[in-house]
């Protein structure tokens, strides 16, 4: 272990894990590169190096969106019919999650403030949501599509807000599918094909044990997902 730590990547990973530790901890304001550097026991110089201290919260949750998918296709791999599903199990997990912790949804509302989404964070969502758009063979122009993508980012954006000013945050499955399933209810898909898939996801959700996922987990650096 402490060979791999002294690896470019082992780190690299040191650091984010130490960072997230002390974000939940102590709160992103409060946490400095000076601590997490001490916490990490390398060089202010090496953690400014690897990250910006803003670029940090991004990876942090770039990761985790990662992880869940590896998560999912553990779990469930063939059970997944498409994409589609996959989204909606993913949103479910994801927000689950970062609302169980409040010290992740406050570092989660930071991400959302300052924009601190990572280039790759896109590039993925947009990856994602156009394979869904194809499974389901709808006649969109790159212009319609992109129209969509910042419709759901927007619609994202507000009703989190409205659960996050909420005095109990609570979340429930039906706010997460509803997230999930405006980009294609936008572009023409029935509503009789997403509750098909919805009710599928349904029955998917038995198999999956929530306690073995955690926020504050050193998600980035495990070898296999529970």
């Amino acid at each position: 272990m402490d060979t791999y730590k002294n690896t470019d990547e082992g780190q690299r990973e040191n650091i984010l894990y130490t960072a997230k530790a002390l974000f939940l901890e102590l709160g992103y304001r409060k946490t400095t590169i000076a601590l997490i550097a001490e916490k990490a026991g390398v060089s202010v110089g090496l953690v400014n190096y690897y990250f910006k201290k803003e670029e940090i919260v991004g990876q942090i949750f770039h990761d985790f969106i990662l992880y869940i998918r590896r998560f999912l296709n553990k779990k469930l791999g063939f059970m997944i019919e498409n994409q589609f599903q996959m989204h909606i199990l993913f949103n479910r997990i994801f927000f689950i999650k970062i609302f169980e912790a409040p010290a992740a949804s406050e570092l989660y509302s930071l991400l959302r403030e300052k924009e601190l989404y990572l280039d790759a964070t896109h590039d993925y969502i947009r990856s994602s949501m156009s394979a869904i758009i194809l499974e389901f063979d709808l006649d969109i122009q790159p212009k319609m599509f992109r129209k969509l993508t910042i419709a759901e980012y927007g619609a994202r954006k507000a009703l989190y807000q409205d659960i996050y000013n909420s005095p109990n945050k609570e979340i429930s499955i039906e706010f997460t599918d509803f997230l999930s399933t405006i980009s294609v209810r936008l572009a023409g898909v029935t509503p009789e094909i997403v509750d098909e898939n919805i009710k599928h996801c349904n029955k998917l959700m038995r198999y999956i044990d929530l306690d073995n996922i955690h926020f504050e987990d050193d998600f980035h650096s495990l070898d296999e997902v529970p």
